[in-house]
């Protein structure tokens, strides 16, 4: 049973770190009422396990085949989050070497390693990688939570602008809570 879990989080983990950050999404006014994207600010509660307090200009949107628990994209800003919850008998340091493997194979590792987030064990990975327009920064952190439980969160920036998003990158990252 542990072998099965565990190739099920390195599953998640790697097919996360290959989706492309705020890109492809239609219009709102063509997208079905159903489906459009819902204004976030404030601490919100991500379905992931984790709670996050989000400035104004965030929404989240559905998930559209996208292998997240949820989706949250600031446009305006281009920054896009998925966030999703799996079953985990993992340390944090080998749910973050996956990481660590996928995100070297895609682009250049700024930095990485052990973190602590809101008390529980975590592994976060900064790398830099090409975009159509200039080289966007993908920082992603796997969380080992109780109960044998995992969150991994990627957190996006598409690099078109001319602009380091990584101060608030990072300042939206350490608003992480475990729920």
């Amino acid at each position: 049973m542990k072998r099965r879990t565990a190739l099920s989080a390195a599953a998640i983990l790697l097919s996360l770190s290959f989706l492309p950050a705020c890109g492809g999404d239609p219009s709102v006014e063509n997208i079905p009422r159903s489906e459009r994207p819902t204004p976030v600010s404030g601490v919100t509660n991500t379905k992931s396990g984790v709670s996050i307090d989000f400035p104004e200009g965030w929404a989240e949107y559905p998930t559209s085949g996208r292998p997240y628990t949820t989706y949250y994209q600031n446009k305006k800003r281009q920054l896009a989050m998925g966030l999703t919850e799996f079953s985990n008998q993992q340390s944090a340091d080998a749910l973050g070497d996956q990481v660590k493997r996928r995100l070297q194979t895609e682009g250049t590792l700024v930095e990485f390693g052990p973190v602590t987030i809101d008390g529980a064990p975590a592994y976060r990975v900064v790398a830099s990688l090409k975009t159509v327009s200039g080289n966007g920064l993908v920082i992603g952190t796997a969380i080992a939570r109780k109960n044998d439980r995992g969150t991994a969160i990627y957190l996006y920036s598409s690099g078109d602008e001319k602009e380091d998003h990584r101060a608030e990158m990072d300042a939206l990252l350490a608003t992480i809570r475990m729920k």
